[in-house]
């Protein structure tokens, strides 16, 4: 009877685990994102367009249908993890002033601008924790959550098409931002919603202490 009690538990928690299937709808097209990009990446173009204006007003055209897509996401991760304090800004695109163009998306509370880093005075871009991304962030200050799409120089890594971030990147913290239809947009929300997690974990990084009042859930 023991052993098959536990075999009916082990049924319920395959179960469990394979109704995960459910979410796929959310990623499985993600490859066409993917296969886009290398196509960029083969034909030295962005979307069809090879020469640096062109290829800029791509960038932008993508940004104008993405952004209601960040929007959404971001007032829904506010709901979540913010119980709908926080607010949302667009900066819209501009440069980068290193030849490039970027544009930001801003999620910012209450816990968060009440926050202190935690090694005050002491960040730089060779220490663990760098400086931070907005000017208007002092230096015993944590930044908000962002999310930015970039455009760097042709010079710079990525700078031949439109890329998804964070704050700060790495080449395996950059995601394709290939988008000339709604439909493109749309599929991005995931992403987005993985980068302002990334973000928040930044932010729990980037205190100096007790983490736990980012959240205006926990006591």
């Amino acid at each position: 009877m023991t052993a098959k009690k536990k075999s009916s538990e082990d049924d319920v928690v395959q179960e469990r685990c394979y109704s995960v299937e459910i979410y796929v709808q959310a990623y499985n097209k993600r490859g066409e994102d993917y296969r886009r990009h290398l196509i960029d990446l083969r034909d030295h173009a962005y979307e069809g367009s090879v020469e640096r204006a062109e290829r800029e007003a791509t960038f932008r055209r993508a940004v104008e249908l993405f952004s209601p897509v960040v929007h959404e996401v971001l007032a829904e991760f506010n709901a979540v993890m913010f119980a709908s304090t926080g607010s949302i800004e667009w900066r819209r695109v501009q440069s980068d002033g290193d030849g490039g163009l970027v544009t930001l998306w801003l999620l910012s509370w209450p816990m968060q601008q009440a926050a202190r880093a935690r090694k005050r005075g002491q960040r730089s871009q060779d220490s663990e924790l760098r400086p931070p991304v907005l000017i208007e962030t002092s230096e015993v200050s944590i930044d908000p959550i962002i999310v930015r799409a970039l455009l760097p120089n042709d010079d710079t890594f990525g700078g031949l098409h439109g890329h998804l971030a964070g704050g700060y990147h790495t080449p395996n913290s950059l995601w394709p931002l290939n988008v000339v239809t709604c439909e493109d947009a749309e599929r991005q929300a995931i992403m987005i919603w993985a980068i302002a997690e990334g973000e928040l974990h930044r932010c729990t990084y980037d205190m100096a202490h007790a983490p736990t009042k980012l959240l205006p859930f926990i006591d």
